[in-house]
């Protein structure tokens, strides 16, 4: 959460309700609720929970003159009719055009089939069997090294960049569960992802993102090309250390030495024959772990 904000929340845009009173207070003629969608993000996220506070789980509709009108969803039940009925919900072009540099194919922009082959992937990544030794195996030694060097600068008198150590501790988690690999925030990777999602975020609140892109696009454009490279040596990496599918079952080969039975990357390609949508599929749940994380620090 931060500062209040629900995670089972789901904002729809080019969406209406047929009841026009509901609305979020606050709403005003013409302007409706576009005075938050050009504050920054973490002010935007206080006002979404300001207004779930006020209206508990009902389900309203908000309006910015620059985007379609949009439905927010709170109640965690038709959060999930929602996510599970992608055929009816689709993402539609206004989404995908904003998100599709950054995320491409994956499960983020992708409807039907593309869309369910990802979500079958991902939740056999997220097996009992994986989380129980994600918990028992992955997490400890990586809360530990994190534990130790708060502990160490306590002692010191030294001061910490705090989100800059929850930053650290994610994105190695992220690594080692989802691509079997030592994944620090100091990588170019890290940095360029962490940039890109930021930006592309800010095309859904600014509604001359394409004027603004066309003059200071071009970190952007270099963050995203990063993504994609390491995206890519994610894909050819994990090709090299695949096991054959015959001999899982006994262990052989360098699985029998990973913690987990199973990694994201290796669960995406037993699903998806095409290399180029495993890596999409791989930095859009890349993403859902930095939104996690950026949901996180912004209540610090």
């Amino acid at each position: 959460m931060a500062n209040g904000y629900r995670t089972q929340s789901l904002c729809c845009l080019g969406a209406r309700l047929s009841d026009s009173s509901s609305r979020p207070p606050g709403t005003l003629p013409f302007a409706g609720n576009g005075v938050w969608f050009l504050q920054p993000r973490h002010k935007l996220l206080d006002w979404f929970s300001q207004c779930e506070r006020k209206t508990g789980f009902s389900t309203f509709e908000i309006s910015v003159p620059s985007l379609p009108p949009g439905i927010v969803i709170n109640d965690p039940k038709n959060v999930e009719h929602v996510l599970k009925n992608n055929d009816t919900f689709i993402k539609g072009d206004f989404f995908r055009l904003r998100s599709w540099d950054l995320f491409g194919n994956g499960i983020i922009n992708a409807d039907g089939g593309l869309w369910k082959v990802q979500r079958k992937a991902g939740l056999r990544f997220f097996s009992n069997a994986n989380i129980k030794a994600f918990i028992d195996d992955v997490l400890p030694p990586l809360v530990q090294h994190t534990k130790t060097y708060l502990d160490q600068a306590e002692m010191s008198g030294r001061q910490v960049d705090l989100q800059a150590t929850l930053l650290e501790l994610t994105t190695r988690l992220m690594g080692n569960v989802a691509y079997d690999m030592d994944m620090p925030a100091s990588l170019p990777f890290s940095k360029a992802f962490d940039f890109a999602s930021g930006a592309i975020g800010d095309r859904f609140q600014n509604p001359f993102w394409k004027v603004k892109e066309l003059v200071w696009g071009t970190p952007l454009r270099k963050a995203v090309r990063e993504v994609k490279r390491f995206g890519d040596a994610i894909v050819l990496t994990a090709v090299g250390k695949r096991v054959p599918a015959e001999n899982r079952s006994t262990g052989d080969g360098a699985r029998r030495n990973r913690p987990l039975r199973s990694n994201l990357i290796d669960s995406l390609l037993d699903h998806i024959d095409d290399r180029s949508v495993v890596a999409d599929a791989a930095m859009n749940y890349l993403s859902a772990g930095e939104r996690s994380k950026s949901i996180s620090n912004d209540s610090l």
